[in-house]
């Protein structure tokens, strides 16, 4: 999520918690904005729009940054192989129309898989038959993997995950 993104999520806040952003001088709203936008950059715009007006309609209270990217984790985090499967499966279906935004809006075990948008597409070339066969094993049997390699690059600040992967890489896809 960019910095003009972030303005706008915060928008939407200022908007359902007006008493809690009352009062607030442009430094102080410049300096929030920043912290929240620098915080929120590996996550992408759509997913903290949805986690944002979850969380606005769930509580009476202003979300942290914390509840955001806790949202943002479990909307796109799957806790099952089938879940994942579901939606890599409904993805490569649809591949040749999928956006890049949307791409990353998928659970990060199904964009490592992929590597990029480019392997998705790939996938969704897959004859069918081998697609639900061969594809569907080598996700099934990968995805454990995938996600403990999810959950350590969570647990590393942006900059640091930026010096260890640029972008994820597929794991058999290639």
């Amino acid at each position: 999520m960019n910095y003009d993104e972030t303005v706008a999520i915060m928008g939407i806040l200022k908007t359902a918690y007006p008493e809690y952003y009352r009062g607030m001088k442009r430094a102080e709203a410049d300096k929030t904005v920043a912290l929240w936008a620098e915080l929120l950059e590996p996550y992408p715009a759509e997913a903290c729009a949805v986690a944002v007006k979850r969380l606005i309609s769930e509580s009476p209270y202003a979300p942290k940054i914390s509840d955001v990217i806790n949202r943002v984790k479990e909307l796109r985090s799957t806790d099952s192989a089938a879940e994942a499967w579901n939606v890599f499966a409904k993805a490569a279906a649809r591949a040749s129309v999928v956006t890049p935004e949307e791409f990353k809006a998928l659970p990060v075990e199904v964009q490592i898989f992929c590597g990029d948008l480019r392997g998705l597409i790939v996938f969704g070339m897959t004859a069918e038959e081998t697609f639900n066969t061969v594809t569907r094993g080598q996700f099934l049997k990968a995805f454990d993997g995938l996600k403990r390699r999810r959950e350590t690059l969570e647990l590393m600040p942006p900059g640091i995950k930026s010096l260890v992967i640029a972008e994820p890489k597929a794991l058999t896809a290639g």
